[in-house]
């Protein structure tokens, strides 16, 4: 196994990934599957390769750099290499809150809609926050995919 290929499959219970994680393979490729989990969940691509780690010139096994983009980091150890993936992923989500041109678009409509019950009447500090919070809500449902 080099680069895995995993899919997101959404059931009524939930969703999984496919193929799950076999605790057979080794610490490598559990590393490249984890990698290629965060590259589907986040579209963010990470390579896992055995690092060439030395102590007092001996060889150390076991660790492994990342690759993310132009930036490698290592040599880690395997829970710290799947910690590390993980912060990516999650780093990734929380990251996901950027509003998209949908959601503006949303958002300028619903503050437009705002402005026009308002027509004559200066878009003051009065009305700055009736304002923001139509684009707001418009975006949010935009966000979760409601009319």
């Amino acid at each position: 196994m080099h680069e895995p290929t995993v899919t997101r499959i959404h059931d009524a219970t939930g969703s999984h990934i496919e193929p799950p994680l076999d605790p057979a393979w080794s610490d490598l490729n559990k590393l490249r599957w984890h990698a290629a989990v965060t590259a589907h969940d986040t579209g963010i691509a990470a390579t896992v390769q055995d690092a060439t780690y030395t102590i007092d010139g001996k060889p150390v096994p076991g660790h492994y750099d990342i690759i993310v983009g132009a930036s490698s980091i290592g040599p880690f150890d395997f829970r710290s290499a799947w910690d590390y993936l993980n912060g990516v992923s999650t780093g990734a989500t929380a990251a996901s809150v950027i509003i998209t041109d949908v959601m503006v678009r949303a958002a300028a409509e619903a503050i437009e809609d705002a402005c026009l019950t308002h027509i004559g009447r200066d878009l003051g500090t009065i009305h700055r926050d009736d304002i923001a919070r139509a684009g707001l809500e418009a975006a949010a449902r935009t966000r979760r995919g409601e009319p």
